[in-house]
């Protein structure tokens, strides 16, 4: 049985406790909360097929692609253990992260992303799907209707337009004023862009990349290299353009920068999502910040 207490720790916030099989939310569910796990474990999984995409133990923040993106729960959490949650309302961390400059805004926009490329690779990795297919592919020109980036601001807020959480992120990105473009037809120039600290968000083109379950496709709206460049990584997944690339450049050294100076709480969440993505317990100690 789920029950809902006020924080000893902050009395302006609520927990959420869960006993073992409790559903915290289910895939479709309209997001207003994100949560930070306290105590326990939990885990992600596809509501279609049971395939178990991450799992969440103390410290990890969830919920935070959907809040941001004003979308639906693109996947179903359900309690592993006993489970303390502490439940985070959207308007206050969007709120939070509407007050950062425009940069910042654009960059944890993409790293949001680039935690659903993971977990759609995740999900491939746990599925039958063919290889062939990409896990992500996003056409920015069908959703977007030809509006240009001012349009695409007003229509992002529209209560007549329904995106998902992924297509909602990415047109956030690309009506951003903030980032550098880039035409990609080389594997080579792909890789320097990985070797000078530079994530990418693909808008147009496909990449293959290798990972330990096989190769992967990606489309538009897929994200690579940012985390790994935020943790200052030498490695990179091995890349192949399969169609030429356009795509938007982010600087990693900028952007470590700004989750340097983000305040502790926000520091905390997106400080999960690198962890997630690289799938590591802890962030490498050029992360390791001084939190305001």
């Amino acid at each position: 049985m789920i029950e809902r207490k006020k924080s000893d720790s902050n009395p302006s916030l609520d927990e959420i406790w869960l006993s073992t099989d409790d559903r915290l939310f289910v895939e479709g569910d309209v997001a207003r909360n994100l949560y930070l796990v306290k105590k326990g474990s939990l885990a992600v999984y596809s509501e279609k097929d049971g395939a178990v995409i991450a799992t969440l133990n103390q410290g990890d923040c969830f919920g935070e692609q959907a809040v941001l993106a004003g979308g639906c729960r693109g996947a179903s959490v359900r309690a592993t253990s006993d489970v303390c949650c502490l439940e985070i309302p959207a308007d206050s961390f969007k709120a939070t992260i509407d007050s950062l400059s425009p940069f910042a805004r654009t960059f944890l926009n993409a790293l949001l992303l680039e935690l659903a490329t993971h977990n759609a690779i995740k999900t491939r990795e746990a599925s039958d799907l063919k290889a062939t297919e990409p896990v992500i592919d996003i056409q920015v020109d069908e959703i977007s209707r030809g509006f240009d980036r001012y349009e695409l601001k007003s229509l992002l807020v529209s209560s007549e337009h329904k995106f998902s959480a992924a297509q909602a992120l990415l047109l956030r990105i690309a009506s951003s004023t903030e980032l550098n473009t880039t035409f990609i037809s080389r594997d080579q120039d792909l890789q320097t862009h990985f070797d000078r600290g530079q994530g990418l968000v693909i808008t147009q083109g496909l990449v293959e990349i290798d990972s330990p379950s096989g190769p992967v496709r990606m489309g538009p709206g897929a994200v690579i290299g940012l985390s790994g460049g935020l943790a200052q990584l030498r490695s990179t997944p091995m890349c192949k353009i399969l169609k030429t690339v356009n795509g938007l450049l982010i600087p990693t050294d900028k952007a470590r920068s700004e989750l340097l100076s983000l305040k502790k709480g926000l520091y905390a969440i997106f400080k999960s999502v690198i962890c997630r993505i690289l799938e590591v317990k802890s962030v490498p100690a050029c992360l390791e910040i001084k939190t305001k």
